[in-house]
Order: structure tokens, then C-alpha cells, then sequence
């Protein structure tokens, strides 16, 4: 296997190699035809672009001509000799065409006016590179000239005079005359309406669009220094939501969905697959499909699609590109635990609160208060993480190709370092992309993609979240090592949980994994001959991989110092023995895919069709085992044979789907879409196994129209869309459900394990138990697909030249069908469960705004401004649940048709001020609120009753779900410097705190120094002296049971905006680099979340809720780096 992928690998750079010595051959007969018609005849044999103003003389000449085989370059001398006609050949398989030679066209200076004067200058792209062909037209004069080959221009002009360059595909500027020469004009492209956006199975200009499209190019994905791709695109979507739930190296975000209906199916050129471990150097472009134009991917694309695009070869010389960034990271917050004053004073508190009796002596308190050797003050965060983790990016890739292979090969490394000091965490990734398009003739094209990853993790043996709940329960007075000698870590409160030990491999273990990766993707297209714009497709994609998982903990020793015998003693009570786990898994997926394609146009009717035939296999497997160990050894073999286990499972998955997609629009003015997916799946009976999924989408270009014509030069493009789909999905099913199965060890109808069945005596013990098997349940050979239903209106603008742009979209989606099971009530003796049915269904509604500006000054100076922000809401529409026992349980209990975003509980009233307003409170402790003290919390008495108990429970706030996500960017170039900013942030969702982040001394554990500003007595030591009021309850150890309560007051507005990324670029002259054989150099410094504005005060906004701080911390980052090209 490793041969061949070598093997692989070599064939595909050879082809890189050789690719820019092949010819394109170009066959055409035309008869009398205008060139206009043979230039468009061009375009589709050849894929070559042609740029021209629509007047240009010549360009409708009839002519002649018949060409077989023949390269571009000798099909243009034929077309164009003789006609006055000029052409330059650009890279990215464009042709410029003017008339006549560039220098024949230069302005003459004028006689008519002594005050004209002939003004140089030269046109270039945002990058510096020359455009030839531009049009340069003096305002007053009228006059007009086309830059050379060069990009260089001379005009008559006056100083005042405005001058006015375009070119087709590029935004028009206007720059003013001066008495300083030469004049450089620098042009930006212009993408608004002809851009090409990736929609499913094929590709589209945006302004024939009809459905919810969102897209983000390569720029904009590598502005951000993140080891995940996805992350970089966070904040720059309308509707995509990402949620970065911890920042360990190599880990993915928590959450990808888009408008919150679920996780968002992912395709990769193509087909199924992860972009998250994907070079962002490798990407193109993303494309978010959130509405009916997902429906062609069928299966699993209910909850939205998004569609990566990587990079691939271009008409030109081989260009490499060398990119570096190296950065640091730090947590974005944390929380800090109490230091070792505040933990005596609080455990003196809690002790006077709960028995009247103090723990400690004034002295002593004193003494701790002084310091010293005797009473250390260990602050765990700090003995434990380091200030700043190292991370560090590479890539290179060349990318070019000829008129008959263009090639694009990429490699990259990512190394990304952990927070221990110990530096014993850290993530390595390699990637590697080659993509190739071979031209075998002038109407077959062969496609490869080949793709390759090895990523290789390591840390110690304990999980990270063990370790940072360890940095917070441990107590201050504890200290890692013995008097300070490493060579004796100490024992703590909690004994085996030293964070000092359990970040050292050496000591406390490894776990070690690897993962590789490969994707191979084999694509013919041929280009029917017989028929215009009939475009047939073959391709067959394979990805295969394999995970080994190694985990050691290593047997250690902890130490205590004995004081009356001034020894270091071993403390090792508890420390469990040495035990191995190895774990070896792997998979492959299979996709073969046929496609028919259809596009043309007749006068004002544009029509395409498209089918595609789609079969999918996935195979996973995996095998495991473990053993203890009475020494530090690392292979299983060594270990005891008794505790020993091992595991393993296998699974396949088969689908079918055909695709079927027509769109049609008359005039460019109204656009139809019609598309269908009819999907079978083995998850299902096969009584229902296939499924009939069609969408619909239409448009209106309301610009096109006539009567908006007097408004053009306001209202540049105004679209309406609207759409609607049904969906299937399969991948919250269960398969298998139609069929009778056993499972081992048995369990009965609650879920109870049953260790086995008792018969009598065996072998003279007492009784004997068999081991047994147990029904999965009831089978259904009923269960079908889960419906979603989606509807979406749209409208598009753009004023002013396109200078401000917007879209806003309504949607609804209502899902049927979802999987449940009755909760009905069954004997024990009838062994068996109900089995899954289609029972509930729930939707969603929202909207989302998408609004930017962007213009270029006279001076040169570019900006873009923009925004967007989405509002997702879910509803319950059916919800299998429990009946109801009384009209409160009915209202409290009962979901149905009520807004998933909301948490029930107290509502807080604030805290007791006095034990007055205790006693006249109503009772909340089951003992005449005996209990209570000042500052406890005090909970709102909704029935009146006199008493707080599950009857006052109410609706309190709202779960963690974010229901508005936003974002705006800002961007600025001017000269050779730029400068980007983007904010991201959420809102309308709620942090709960819970446990250790709820209550100081949880489970013997620290407390949190938040929980210092708490209510107390004036004098810790007399309970008789006032209160001091404070932000918490008086510390009473594990809590009080009152203050314990789920209730508004632990519940805080996580609503928090993010200064997500900030970028500032310089690109170094082309004249400076020239003398090097440089094309292009580029240095930039990049912030990441390095600002976060929230009213939460213990943990990061994004933290998963209810992890107590027991999580590896969302990053913040600062990277420098630079992109070079020769």
C-alpha cells in the first residue's frame, strides 16, 4: 500500500513536470459566420475567455475559416489577419482584444491648446500587474486610448482633467490630473454579477442564482491563523454558525450548522468529506447552500450544504508560492481559583456557618496571610500553563499548466503546541493536494485529484479536561513538589490528581495518536460533438483511512514531607497500577458518479439540464485492547492475562441516488430551477427504502426590466427569489430497525443490565448464572425517511454601480418524521421495547441581512464595509412525552409548540439583607427557613402560597444556543499597504453555571476567586458582627441546598462580541523584486480573538456549558508571516 501511494504520487508531480511542454489542438468550421459567433465557438471548444467592447470595429465581420487541431495561438492569426483586430493572450485563459496595435493608438499631442499636454501612466490589477487593452477616456475631451501590452498609456489631457479607465471584468476608477506624471491607476475586479459561484454538481454566474447562496473566497480564508479551516470562516456568513468550544490543538469547533438546523453536509470537490483538516492554502472557494438549492445532494442535506472547492492549474508559467506564519497563543479567559488567604478565610466562614465552630486561629490565619515555607501559596494555572503556545504554519505549492494540462500540486505542515510547560502537548499535520487537468483531445478532458493528510497528536495519558479541573480543584496550600525539588512531586488534597505530575509524560503516561488519510478522485469528460453544449461526465472517488491510538499510564510515585522526622515520605495510597490501551481503527468510502449535462441558448431562452447517477459505499471497523501492567512496560503482550480486554466491531453502509436538475430563464430576466433527488438508502426496509425528494426555485431580475431602466443609475441589480424543498435524511436513524436483534450483556425493557439468568447449582456453588442475550426491541418494518420541508424568500440588490450591495432571506423549515419511541408503559415479562417510529417533528424560522460597501477613491485608496446577522428560532411541533397528571404539570412539562430556546427554574428575587426579611419571606427550606442567612438567595413566590417549591417554577431565561449570530468586516487598502478587521459575535442565549462554578469547596474540591465577593461577617471570627453585603451567598461548604437551586440567578447573558481578527499587510514594489526574479512579496502581522466584550465573569462565551472549567480554553493568537511567489 505504501508503494503505491508512492507510486501515486510520483505519477502525479511527473504530470506537474510536463505539463507546461503540451499543446492545446482547437478544431472549428465556421461559414460566413461573424467573428463575434466564432469567438463564442472558441470559448467552447478551447475554455479560453475573450475580453472586448461590444463595439469594437471588426468585430462582426463575417469570415470564413476552418481549423483543425491547431493551438491557440495559430486559431487567432487566422481569425483575426487582416482584420485590424489586436489580441494579447493573458493568463487565466483570457484574450484581450483591441484595434490595432496598442502604439498606433497612443494620443498625439495637441495643437489646439497650448494648456494640453500628453500625460503617461499605467494601468495594473490590485496585484501590479500590467492590464493591457484598458480604455483611458478624458472626461472633457472625450478622447479615449488603450494601454499597451505593458499597461501603459499616453493621453492629451490638463491639469484638472478627469480621467476615466475600465476595462471588461473590472470596476471603472476615475483619477484626477495633475502636474505630477506619470499617473498610475490600479483596478479592482469587478465579481458582483458575473462572478461564477460552486452550487451542487456544477457551477452558476451569482446573477442567475434563485436560491440562498452565500460564498467566501481563498483571500479572505487565510486571513485568519487557525489550524482549522473552518474556524477561518466564522463571522464572514450569514447563517453560518460556528461554535469553537475549546482550543486544543487539533481539535475541530463544537458546532457547524447552518441557520441552526443541524450539522451541515460537507462536500469536497465533489463529494463527502472534511475540510476541517484541510490546508486553507489548498481552498478556493466555499459555497453555503441553505435553501432549496441543497436539495440535489439528497441524503443528509436537510440541514444545509457546504460545498470547498480547492485550487487548481491556470494557463500560464509555473508559479511557486511559499507561505510562513509563526504565532502564539494564550487563553482567551479562564477561571482563577482562590489563593491560599482567601481559601482559609473562606473555609473559616464555612465552618463558623455550618458548625459555629472556627477551623483555624486568628495566628494561624495570620500566618498564612505572612507566608512562608510552612505556608505556601501555589497557583496552579501558573505552575502548570505557560504564558504563550507556540504555533507555526508552512506551505508550498506551484500552480500553472499549458494549453493542454494545467496543474496545481500543494504541500503544507502545520505544528501547533500545547499550553503545559512540560511541552508534552502538541499537533503536527502534513498535508498534500495535487490536481490535475489533462486536455486528451479537443473535446475529452481527464481530471485527477489527489490528496493525502497524516496528522499525529500527542499529550499525557489523563484527558485535558481532568487536568483543568485539577487546576481548579486543587487547594492553594498544596504545593507540586516537595520543598521544591522536582524530584519529588507531592501528593495534594486530591491526591492523584497533581496537575504538576499529570502534564509529564515521563511520569503519569502518553497518549498518542495517528491518523492518515488518502483521497483519490478520477473524473472523463467528453464534450459531444453532435450536440452543442452536451457535456457528459465518469468519476470514481475513493478515501481511505486508518487511526492507532496508544494510551500508557505509567505507575508513579507521589511524596509528602514528614516534619517531626524532617523526611520525605512516599504517599503513594491509591495510585493506580500501570495499564496499556491500544486501539486500531479504519475506513473507506467508495463513490462512483455519471452525469449528463445540458447547457445552450436560443435568442432570449438560456436553458440547462442535468442528471447525475450516484452510488455510495462507506466500511468502518475498528479493534481494540488493554491490559495492566505490574511494571512500566509498552507493548500488550507484556501484560497480565488477568483484567486483560478486547473489543471490536465492524459496520458498512450502502445509498443510491439519482439527480436531476433544470433551470431555464428568458431574457436574463426571469430564472426557473427544478430539481429532484430520489434516494435509497440501506439504513431503511425495503418496502421503504427509496425516497422522492424534489425543489423549486424562481427568480425575478427586476433591473432587466424596462421600467426600472430611468433608475439604473441608482438601482444596479434588484432581484427576488423564492424557493422551496423537500428533503430526506438517514443519519439520525438507527439501522436495521425492521429486523429482530439481541443484544449481549441482556438488559430489560428500562435499559437495566441483566448479568444473566440464575439456575440452580453448578459445580458446587450455590447458584449458577448464565449469561444472556435480550431483544433490541419490537422490529418496524414502517420506519421511513425524516421529512424536512423547507421555504425561503429572497431579494438581492445593489446601488449605485454595485457600490452597496445587500440580500435578505425569510425562511422556515419544519421537520416530520423524527425518530422516537412511544412512551408507553409494558410488563417486564413481555421483555421487550417499543421500537423507533417516526414520531416528532419540530421547525425552524428566522432571517438574515448581508450588507456591504465598498468603493475606490480618487487617490487610490480601496475600502469595503460590511455586515450580516442572522435570527434562527426553533419550535417543538410534536414531541413524544409523558401525560400530563394536573393542569401545572401539563403547562410545565408539556413542550409541545413551545420554543426550544428557553430554561425553566426560579426566579430570583435578589438576596436576603436580614433575618427579618428571612422570617417574612415565604418558606424555601423545608425548615421555616431556619437555614437561611443574609445574603442567601430569595426566590419569587408565584402562586402565592407561602411556599417555594415546584409549583413556582417558571420560565427563567434561555438555553445556550445562540439565536443571532452577526458579523462585519472592514477592509482598507491603499498603495502597497492594507488592513483588515473582522468582528464576530452572538447573542439571545444564556450561560448556566452549575457545580464547582455555582459553589466554592464542591466535593472538597477549591473554590473560584469570584466566589470571594460574597456576603461575610465584618469579623470572620464573630458571628455576632454585621454583615459585609457581596455579588454571592456566605460560603457554607458543598452549598447550601436553597442556593443550589436551578434559578435565574446562576444564570448569566452570554450575548458577547469578539474583535475576531485583525490583519495589517505590505506588499514590497514589483520594481524592488524584479532584480530578484520575484513576483510577489507580502508581509503581514494577524490578531485572533484577541478582544472579547461579554458581561460573563468566569468563563469564555463559547465554553461548553456545564463543564464546570473543567476545558481546555478557546485561543486567542498573534502570527506574523509572509507569501512569496516566483
Amino acid at each position: 500500500m505504501r508503494k503505491r501511494k508512492v507510486l501515486t504520487l510520483f505519477l502525479a508531480l511527473l504530470c506537474s513536470i510536463c505539463a507546461f511542454n503540451l499543446k492545446a489542438q482547437i478544431t472549428i468550421q465556421a461559414k460566413n459566420k461573424p467573428i463575434s459567433e466564432i469567438i463564442r465557438m472558441i470559448e467552447k471548444e478551447s475554455g479560453y475567455s475573450f475580453f472586448y467592447n461590444n463595439d469594437l470595429p471588426g468585430i462582426n465581420t463575417n469570415k470564413s475559416v476552418s481549423i483543425n487541431n491547431a493551438s491557440i495561438n495559430e486559431t487567432l492569426k487566422q481569425i483575426f489577419s487582416g482584420t485590424g483586430i489586436y489580441y494579447q493572450v493573458k493568463p487565466e485563459k483570457q484574450i484581450l482584444l483591441q484595434y490595432d496595435k496598442p502604439e498606433n493608438s497612443q494620443s498625439k499631442p495637441s495643437a489646439t491648446s497650448q494648456s494640453v499636454a500628453p500625460v503617461k501612466g499605467t494601468v495594473t490589477d490590485i496585484q501590479g500587474e500590467p492590464l493591457p487593452g484598458a480604455v483611458i477616456v478624458n472626461k472633457k475631451t472625450k478622447q479615449g486610448v488603450q494601454t499597451d501590452i505593458d499597461g501603459k498609456f499616453e493621453i492629451d489631457a490638463s491639469p484638472g482633467d478627469i480621467l476615466v479607465v475600465s476595462l471588461v471584468g473590472y470596476e471603472s476608477m476615475e483619477t484626477k490630473v495633475d502636474n505630477k506624471t506619470p499617473i498610475n491607476a490600479s483596478l479592482r475586479e469587478n465579481t458582483e454579477l458575473e462572478e461564477v459561484v460552486v452550487v451542487g454538481y456544477g457551477v452558476q454566474q451569482r446573477k442567475s442564482i434563485t436560491g440562498a447562496i452565500a460564498t467566501v473566497d481563498a483571500k479572505e480564508i487565510v486571513k485568519s491563523p487557525v489550524s482549522d479551516a473552518a474556524n477561518a470562516l466564522t463571522g464572514r456568513l450569514p447563517g453560518l454558525r460556528i461554535v469553537d468550544r475549546g482550543g486544543a490543538p487539533g481539535t475541530a469547533p463544537g458546532t457547524i450548522d447552518i441557520r441552526g438546523f443541524g450539522s451541515a453536509l460537507i462536500i469536497v470537490d465533489g463529494v463527502p468529506a472534511n475540510f476541517q483538516q484541510l490546508d486553507p492554502n489548498e481552498i478556493e472557494s466555499i459555497s453555503i447552500l441553505k435553501d432549496a438549492a441543497a436539495a440535489v445532494y439528497g441524503i443528509r442535506a436537510s440541514n444545509g450544504v457546504i460545498i470547498v472547492t480547492t485550487k487548481r492549474g491556470t494557463l500560464d508559467r509555473p508559479k511557486f508560492s511559499f507561505s510562513s506564519n509563526f504565532g502564539w497563543q494564550q487563553p482567551t479567559k479562564f477561571p482563577k481559583a482562590v489563593n491560599s488567604v482567601q481559601y482559609q478565610e473562606m473555609m473559616l466562614e464555612s465552618e463558623i456557618n455550618r458548625t459555629g465552630k472556627p477551623n483555624i486561629t486568628r495566628e494561624e490565619l495570620e500566618n498564612w496571610r505572612t507566608g512562608g515555607i510552612d505556608y505556601p501559596n501555589t497557583d496552579w494555572y501558573k505552575e502548570v500553563i505557560r504564558d504563550f503556545a507556540p504555533q507555526q504554519q508552512y506551505n508550498m505549492n506551484v500552480r500553472g499548466g499549458s494549453e493542454r494540462i494545467n496543474y496545481f500540486t500543494s504541500l503544507g505542515f502545520l505544528n501547533q503546541g500545547g499550553l503545559y510547560k512540560s511541552g508534552d502537548t502538541s499537533f503536527k499535520r502534513y498535508n498534500f493536494r495535487t490536481n490535475v487537468d489533462a486536455k486528451l483531445a479537443s473535446n475529452l478532458t481527464a481530471r485527477i485529484n489527489l490528496s493525502g493528510r497524516k496528522e499525529d497528536r500527542e499529550s499525557p495519558y489523563e484527558s485535558l479536561s481532568f487536568v483543568m479541573g485539577g487546576l481548579l480543584r486543587n487547594h492553594p496550600m498544596y504545593s507540586p513538589y516537595v520543598n521544591g525539588d522536582k524530584n519529588y512531586p507531592a501528593v495534594t488534597n486530591l491526591t492523584q490528581q497533581n496537575p504538576a505530575v499529570l502534564t509529564n509524560k515521563d511520569l503519569s503516561g502518553y497518549n498518542k495518536q495517528e491518523t492518515k488519510v488518502f483521497e483519490g478522485k478520477g473524473e472523463i469528460q467528453y464534450d459531444a460533438p453532435f450536440l452543442k453544449g452536451l457535456t457528459a461526465k465518469a468519476s470514481f472517488y475513493y478515501r481511505t483511512y486508518n487511526t492507532w491510538d496508544k494510551k500508557l499510564r505509567r505507575y508513579y510515585d507521589l511524596f509528602k514531607y514528614d516534619k517531626s522526622t524532617d523526611k520525605v515520605i512516599n504517599a503513594n495510597a491509591g495510585i493506580p497500577p500501570q495499564y496499556l490501551y491500544e486501539n486500531m481503527s479504519a475506513g473507506s468510502t467508495s463513490i462512483g458518479q455519471t452525469t449528463l449535462e445540458y447547457k445552450n441558448k436560443f435568442g432570449r431562452h438560456d436553458v440547462a439540464a442535468l442528471y447525475v447517477g450516484e452510488y455510495t459505499k462507506t466500511w468502518s471497523n475498528y479493534v481494540r485492547g488493554s491490559r495492566d501492567f505490574l511494571f512500566n512496560m509498552e507493548e500488550l503482550n507484556l501484560g497480565l492475562a488477568t483484567g486483560q480486554k478486547n473489543e471490536g466491531s465492524g459496520s458498512d453502509k450502502n445509498s443510491i441516488g439519482h439527480v436531476g436538475r433544470i433551470n431555464y430563464a428568458f431574457d436574463n430576466r426571469y430564472l426557473l430551477e427544478l430539481s429532484f433527488r430520489y434516494d435509497a438508502s440501506s439504513t431503511y426496509p425495503k418496502v421503504k427504502r427509496w425516497g422522492f425528494f424534489p425543489g423549486a426555485s424562481v427568480g425575478w431580475r427586476l433591473t432587466e426590466e424596462n421600467f426600472m431602466k430611468p433608475y439604473s443609475s441608482v438601482i444596479s441589480n434588484l432581484k427576488l427569489r423564492a424557493s422551496t424543498s423537500r428533503l430526506g435524511d438517514d443519519a439520525s436513524m438507527e439501522p436495521y430497525s425492521d429486523r429482530t436483534g439481541y443484544q449481549t450483556p441482556g438488559k430489560d425493557i428500562k435499559g437495566n443490565t441483566i448479568p444473566g439468568y440464575i439456575f440452580g447449582s453448578y459445580g458446587g456453588e450455590s447458584e449458577f448464572i448464565y449469561p444472556t442475550a435480550s431483544s433490541l426491541g419490537i422490529p418496524n418494518d414502517q420506519l421511513t425517511w425524516m421529512i424536512s420541508k423547507t421555504s425561503n424568500i429572497g431579494l438581492d440588490f445593489g446601488l449605485f454601480n454595485n457600490k452597496l450591495t445587500g440580500e435578505i432571506d425569510f425562511f422556515y423549515r419544519r421537520r416530520d418524521g423524527k425518530r422516537a419511541t412511544r412512551l408507553t408503559s409494558l410488563p417486564l415479562e413481555f421483555g421487550q421495547k417499543m421500537p423507533q417510529e417516526n414520531l416528532n417533528s419540530d421547525s425552524h424560522r428566522g432571517f438574515e441581512i448581508m450588507l456591504k460597501h465598498q468603493n475606490r477613491l480618487k487617490n487610490g485608496l480601496f475600502y469595503s464595509v460590511g455586515g450580516n446577522m442572522s435570527f434562527t428560532r426553533a419550535k417543538y411541533e410534536y414531541l413524544e412525552q409523558a401525560d400530563a397528571t394536573n393542569s401545572y404539570n401539563n403547562w410545565r412539562v408539556n413542550d409541545m409548540y413551545r420554543w426550544m430556546n428557553k430554561r425553566f427554574g426560579y426566579k430570583s428575587a435578589g438576596q436576603f439583607q436580614s433575618y427579618e426579611e428571612i422570617a417574612n419571606w415565604a418558606i424555601q427550606d423545608n425548615n421555616g427557613n431556619n437555614s437561611l442567612s443574609p445574603g442567601d438567595i430569595k426566590y419569587m413566590d408565584l402562586n402565592g402560597d407561602g411556599v417555594i417549591d415546584d409549583n413556582d417554577q417558571a420560565i427563567i431565561g434561555r438555553n445556550n444556543t445562540p439565536e443571532i449570530m452577526f458579523g462585519m468586516d472592514l477592509t482598507v487598502e491603499y498603495k502597497n499597504f492594507d488592513v483588515s478587521i473582522l468582528l464576530q459575535g452572538a447573542a439571545n442565549f444564556d450561560a448556566y453555571f452549575d457545580s464547582e462554578a455555582q459553589v466554592p469547596f464542591f466535593n472538597g474540591a477549591s473554590s473560584l476567586e469570584v466566589f470571594y465577593d460574597r456576603w461575610h461577617r465584618e469579623d470572620l471570627f464573630d458571628p455576632q458582627s454585621r454583615w459585609i453585603p457581596g455579588k454571592y451567598p456566605s460560603t457554607y461548604a458543598g452549598g447550601k441546598e436553597s442556593n443550589r437551586r436551578v434559578s435565574d440567578f446562576w444564570l448569566q447573558d452570554a450575548t458577547y462580541l469578539r474583535l475576531k481578527n485583525v490583519q495589517i499587510g505590505y506588499t514590497v514594489p514589483k520594481k524592488l523584486l524584479t532584480q530578484f526574479k520575484l513576483e510577489s512579496l507580502r508581509f503581514y502581522a494577524t490578531a485572533y480573538n484577541i478582544l472579547t466584550f461579554t458581561k460573563l465573569d468566569i468563563f469564555d462565551p463559547e465554553a461548553s456549558q456545564g463543564s464546570r472549567g473543567f476545558y481546555y480554553p478557546q485561543q486567542k493568537s498573534y502570527n506574523v508571516g509572509f507569501n512569496l511567489t516566483f
